[in-house]
């Protein structure tokens, strides 16, 4: 079982999303979607769209080249129309507007906040991991109950 983490971040940005990408990874079972890909204009691919689709967070780095790209703020409205859980790092001091405020936001800019915001977000994925697989260990037990209680009606109907 993973937990998928999808990037969203402006291709000027990529050097710190590759960072943020290989410090995700160092999280166990942690798996991340990071597309170097460029897009055709005006169309998000179908292995972001996917990417997105099967995300259990979606991360946006926040900037103003995020602000200003038509892609990442394409990919927002997608995370937010499936409702996926958001988690905003900011990389400047361009604030979330539009679609994304009301959303907390985290200023990794700032080294004093990034050396305290590293560690929660750390401890947060691993809530967040443990909390699918107990989702997902619940689901197992239903379905092999449920299984169990089916063969137990059809051989009794014999």
């Amino acid at each position: 079982m993973s937990y998928n983490i999808f990037i969203s971040h402006s291709t000027k940005d990529y050097p710190t999303a590759s960072n943020i990408d290989k410090w995700l990874k160092q999280i166990p079972t942690v798996t991340t979607f990071l597309s170097e890909e460029i897009i055709l204009p005006g169309k998000l691919s179908n292995e972001i769209l996917n990417g997105i689709r099967i995300c259990d967070v979606f991360l946006v780095l926040y900037s103003e080249n995020s602000h200003n790209s038509q892609y990442v703020q394409n990919e927002i409205g997608a995370a937010l129309g499936q409702n996926k859980p958001i988690i905003i790092l900011s990389l400047d001091n361009t604030k979330p507007t539009a679609m994304l405020q009301g959303y907390t936001y985290y200023q990794i800019f700032d080294p004093t906040e990034a050396g305290k915001f590293f560690p929660k977000l750390h401890k947060y994925i691993g809530q967040l991991v443990e909390a699918k697989a107990n989702k997902d260990l619940l689901s197992s037990i239903v379905l092999f109950v449920g299984l169990g209680a089916a063969i137990y009606i059809a051989s009794k109907k014999k």
